[in-house]
């Protein structure tokens, strides 16, 4: 446990300093892999393509921990070895977007048509990662960091399957959780908009359901079903990376994933939000009627790289 009292939200948790603050070690003599990454994790691998994790040993050996934390330390290159995933990608007005992002020159919200933004909601099941076992709803906005934002053509890719564009990220609006470890190593290390609820998760060959909880109230629901004909969960490449907001500056963090599922531009969704003030709020958006783009992810691996400092925002 840590040395943290009471609840664990962005609000009471003490992030002055940001990744300079915490403890990080360098591990002489180890070679990053999926078994040092996952040493004190419990579950079963699913690995999705030998020898995807080797990757990891290209980069060294890190430990990240805090005072006070007493569970096992958050080491990087992180691995995640079996995950599931729904989501759906709709658009709201400009205007609207712009004050769900943080204020910054250097962060500039992406556009898919003159007036709107696309705007991403979604639920993982992690069932063995380098965090633990938890669930996680969340809502995320797509931004550049120092570039100019893509024209509208590439935007839409770079929405859709991000990878290409330099500078490209999603920035987590709400992200709640529901374990501990999970949010308080989320608020640490990356500044992350993350509280503990209780959620469930289902997830079955084309559709998909998860819902989150906290303080008693509802917070979110979300439901996706693919359209259109539907084979075999196809492989897929979708790295991408995070963009969020630490202790004033701008933390960059990389993920390599692979994954079997399906990735349509035709489908159904339903995002409620809940009564709860971290998403009553999204009730005030306008949505699109209907998706632009659903995703049903039945097996994902993925390999964090790590937080990267790229300074004041």
């Amino acid at each position: 446990m840590s040395a943290t009292t009471g609840k664990i939200t962005p609000e009471t948790i003490d992030t002055r300093g940001g990744l300079a603050a915490l403890e990080r070690r360098e591990v002489p003599g180890v070679q990053p892999s999926l078994e040092w990454s996952l040493e004190y994790e419990e579950g079963d691998d699913d690995v999705i393509v030998s020898g995807f994790f080797d990757a990891m040993a290209t980069r060294p050996a890190l430990e990240y921990t805090w005072p006070g934390w007493e569970r096992p330390v958050s080491r990087f290159p992180m691995a995640y070895s079996d995950v599931s995933l729904i989501s759906a990608t709709f658009t709201i007005p400009r205007e609207q977007a712009r004050a769900l992002v943080p204020q910054s020159r250097r962060l500039k919200l992406v556009r898919l048509t003159p007036r709107r933004v696309p705007i991403t909601v979604f639920a993982f099941d992690y069932r063995k990662g380098g965090l633990g076992r938890y669930h996680e709803v969340g809502v995320a906005l797509p931004l550049v960091l120092d570039r100019p934002a893509p024209p509208l053509l590439p935007a839409l890719a770079e929405t859709l399957r991000p990878a290409s564009w330099p500078g490209f990220g999603m920035h987590a609006v709400e992200l709640p959780v529901d374990e501990e470890r999970a949010c308080e190593a989320g608020i640490r290390l990356y500044g992350l908009p993350k509280v503990v609820g209780k959620a469930s998760f289902e997830i079955g060959p084309r559709s998909g359901r998860a819902s989150l909880s906290y303080e008693g109230r509802k917070m979110a629901d979300l439901e996706v079903a693919l359209g259109g004909r539907v084979g075999a969960p196809k492989r897929l490449r979708l790295p991408f990376t995070t963009l969020t907001v630490l202790d004033g500056r701008v933390i960059e963090t990389r993920y390599e994933t692979v994954a079997e599922g399906y990735l349509h531009r035709t489908g159904d969704a339903r995002f409620t939000p809940g009564d709860h003030p971290r998403f009553a709020r999204f009730r005030q958006l306008e949505f699109s009627e209907r998706p632009i783009e659903v995703r049903v992810i039945q097996r994902l691996n993925w390999i964090i790289w790590g937080p990267l400092d790229r300074g004041p925002t």
